[in-house]
């Protein structure tokens, strides 16, 4: 085997290992892709429902009634069976 030979085979080597990782990594990434469009929508709903449950915890805790027990909640609540957590 020539000394050009075997330029010529580390080089198809080397060209054929990037080819495969490149592979793995292409499928990989639409894999990725595909779970965060998936998702988009979860994460879309899941900040619409905390923006309205901070709002409402907001309005709650406003309270304008006296002694609203809404408003001021106690700083150590109740626990089952009067054990603190």
């Amino acid at each position: 085997m020539t000394f050009e030979n075997a330029l010529l085979t580390a080089l198809s080597a080397v060209t054929t290992a990037l080819v495969y990782v490149c592979r793995l990594m292409w499928v990989k990434q639409e894999q990725c892709e595909k779970d965060r469009y998936e998702l988009r929508e979860e994460i879309e709903e899941m900040k619409s429902l905390h923006g309205v449950a901070t709002g409402t915890l907001n309005a709650v805790r406003r309270c304008p009634v006296p002694g609203c027990m809404f408003r001021d909640p106690p700083l150590n609540p109740p626990t089952e069976k009067g054990i603190p957590a």
